[in-house]
């Protein structure tokens, strides 16, 4: 025991001998100068300083040359600077390795996700610029390479990828472009961003690359409204889509930060459709107002709310310049709508309800990208320059349609309102958002819907038709999708666009339209097109299916209605079906309260280019219900058909007597369920159906 005391005594002592042979170096204030050039390991630009190190003080004023961060982690792992500071008017500039596999990314052998500059420090005050534009992938490089690459979202040539919670991958180069690098500053105590903090993409005529990543990591983050993030995809001028924005996370346990972050997409002057889609913002802590209040957002991301994010009562949501994508599985309820200036919003997986008034558009133009399913609303506006994109969901049966558990004919936007006005170069567009290619019922190289495509069948309903159109073939030829608005008043002097998508090898089929208003006015467009090729031997889709059913006072025209098959050239697919009801059920209602209604099915006439079908209601009230139902072919020739009737709403065993051009076909009963049905009703080409019950008090003897 003794001798084992006296060797850790003997070790002590030679410590501490050493120690005080050894000079301590104590942590210093080191100051960029810049002397020589532009390089950070070239100890002449750091004055009579070595270069920083653990503990140092890093300052870096704005001088003639600024420097160049070589990729990699600074001071290194396990160590940290003291404070780093860049000074208002400075550009640090922050290279990217492309040529490292980046695991914590997701990147492997061969997928490399490439790394860019990490800052370590106790605290960092950022006034002028870390700068990692195009510091990413080369041209041609990156696990989101293509003509318009992909980083933090997806583009119709390529997928995302990278880590949403803490990102540290170069964004993916275009044909032509680099993409955005990367920077990551991991401070224990408080990051102040009163600057910029960048790695965007860029692009040129036809191409465009992704933006790169942007991780703060930090006790306390504060700046004021000068400061920036941004990691913006690359715009292009041509007809292709830009470059999708990156990545950026913010992780603080409090924040202070007046400034701003965005991850938009690249933007395209020439063609709206080929905006990049916005990359993610990851800000767990970020808070949201609870309950009441208006929410404005002010920068462009996918935002991804924590698992128990919880819910949210929100009086108005405005969005103005953003693009706003909401993630995760918060319950958001919003109040009022408003979209403006290049505005757009979608969510997925979020349960969210809209219940007021919606404005869309001007000034300039905004989307709002509409999940598949019912929306009960107050007066919706699509003014100018707006949109309102409706989306589908093929997983949906959809039985009123006729679709069965394995062939499902899938389900597009209902909008419920008090009134829709759609002005002149606002739209309804659901071009390509039904069943993707090779997908659908009709699904064919030339799908079919209402009209058969050049090799896709038909299906769904004429008379209020829910099904999404079927695809065709990839890469564009995607079914149109599936809208109907019923409301008090609809004002149509825009658009409402439902056509099939259009590929030179094969195109997919119109979707549907089908509008309830108790007055419809207007002069615009609606049309469910099936895509076209314009090749001899491509094939094109089918037309889709539009149904009017429109009260007293109505005026807008059946000949604003296009359903024509895609056409190619020398040869065009079928024309789809229209139905127009004039209808006069106002104030009728059946035992339940709700309004009596009338549903049609009528037989598939395979040898009609087309079906058009235009009914009359001459006669609607308790005692007596009287239409006259007109079939003719897209060339308004006489079309012989038969139709199946159902009266839903009655009174449940409720009888009455049923002619049909003025003849008697006998007596019959509602069911149980309060719905008269008539069947094999023949139109050649039209006929009238009259349906009497007896009033009130009648006394009927049957002798």
């Amino acid at each position: 025991m003794k001798k084992t005391h006296r060797i850790r005594s003997i070790a002590i002592l030679a410590a501490i001998i050493y120690a005080m042979a050894v000079p301590y170096t104590m942590a210093a204030t080191v100051t960029w100068t810049g002397t020589i050039d532009d390089d950070w390991t070239n100890t002449s630009n750091w004055g009579s300083n070595p270069l920083p190190t653990d503990g140092d003080d890093v300052i870096i004023p704005d001088e003639t040359n600024d420097p160049t961060i070589p990729a990699g982690t600074w001071p290194s792992e396990a160590t940290r600077y003291g404070s780093f500071s860049v000074s208002n008017g400075a550009v640090v500039t922050c290279l990217g390795d492309p040529t490292a596999t980046n695991a914590a990314s997701g990147g492997s052998a061969g997928d490399l996700h490439g790394i860019g500059v990490t800052i370590r420090c106790t605290s960092a005050t950022i006034s002028g610029t870390m700068d990692a534009n195009l510091q990413g992938f080369p041209n041609y490089e990156g696990p989101g390479y293509s003509r318009s690459a992909a980083h933090g979202a997806s583009t119709i040539y390529s997928e995302p990828y990278g880590n949403l919670e803490y990102p540290t991958a170069l964004g993916s180069g275009s044909d032509t472009q680099f993409g955005g690098g990367a920077i990551a500053i991991l401070a224990t105590g408080t990051v102040t961003l009163n600057g910029t903090l960048s790695a965007n993409g860029i692009g040129d005529n036809n191409r465009a690359s992704a933006g790169g990543s942007l991780l703060v990591e930090c006790n306390t983050f504060a700046g004021a409204a000068t400061g920036l993030v941004t990691a913006t995809g690359g715009g292009i001028f041509g007809r292709n889509w830009a470059g999708t924005g990156g990545r950026v996370a913010l992780i603080y346990e409090t924040s202070t930060y007046a400034g701003s972050a965005t991850v938009v997409g690249g933007g395209n002057n020439n063609w709206e459709w080929g905006k990049g889609a916005a990359g993610t913002l990851w800000e767990p802590k970020r808070v949201w107002p609870r309950s009441g209040g208006t929410v404005t957002i002010d920068g462009s991301y996918q935002y991804h709310f924590t698992n128990n994010a919880g819910s949210f009562v929100w009086d108005e949501l405005v969005i103005d310049g953003a693009w706003f994508e909401i993630h995760g599985n918060p319950t958001i309820e919003i109040g009022n709508l408003t979209l403006t200036n290049n505005a757009l919003l979608y969510w997925n997986d979020a349960d969210v309800t809209l219940s007021g008034d919606v404005y869309v558009g001007s000034p300039r133009t905004a989307q709002f990208l509409a999940p598949a399913g019912s929306y009960t609303l107050g007066d919706v506006l699509v003014a100018s320059g707006g949109e309102i994109m409706p989306l589908g969901d093929t997983s949906a049966t959809n039985a009123s349609s006729g679709g069965i558990g394995g062939d499902p004919h899938g389900i597009g936007v209902s909008l419920v309102c008090d009134s829709v006005t759609i002005e002149s170069d606002g739209q309804i567009n659901g071009v390509g958002s039904g069943f993707p290619t090779w997908q659908g019922p009709g699904a064919q190289l030339g799908a079919g819907y209402g009209g058969q495509g050049q090799t896709g069948a038909t299906y769904g309903r004429l008379s209020r038709p829910s099904a999404l159109g079927s695809g065709g073939h990839v890469p564009t030829g995607s079914g149109g999708g599936a809208i109907r608005v019923a409301a008090d008043t609809v004002t149509l002097d825009g658009t409402i666009d439902l056509d099939g998508g259009s590929d030179s090898n094969g195109s997919g089929s119109g979707g549907s339209v089908w509008i309830e208003a108790g007055v419809l006015t207007g002069n615009g467009k609606i049309q469910a097109r099936g895509g076209s090729t314009g090749s001899n031997n491509a094939r094109n889709g089918g037309g889709g299916r539009v149904a009017l059913e429109m009260g007293p006072g109505s005026s807008y025209a059946a000949t604003n209605i296009t359903v024509r098959g895609g056409i190619g050239t020398l040869s065009q697919a079928d024309t789809g079906t229209v139905f127009v009801a004039t209808t006069s059920l106002t104030g009728v209602f059946g035992a339940s309260g709700s309004t009596v209604s009338l549903e049609s099915d009528y037989a598939d006439n395979a040898d009609a280019l087309g079906i058009k079908v235009t009914r009359i209601i001459t006669s609607w009230n308790h005692l007596i219900y009287e239409w006259t139902d007109e079939s003719r072919n897209a060339g308004l020739a006489a079309l012989n058909n038969t139709v199946d009737y159902r009266l839903i709403g009655l009174v449940a065993g409720q009888g009455g007597t049923v002619y049909t051009n003025g003849v008697s076909i006998g007596n019959i009963s509602a069911d149980g369920n309060g719905v008269f049905s008539i069947s094999g009703v023949t139109l050649s080409p039209s006929a009238t159906v009259r349906i009497e019950f007896p009033a009130p008090g009648t006394v009927i003897l049957i002798q």
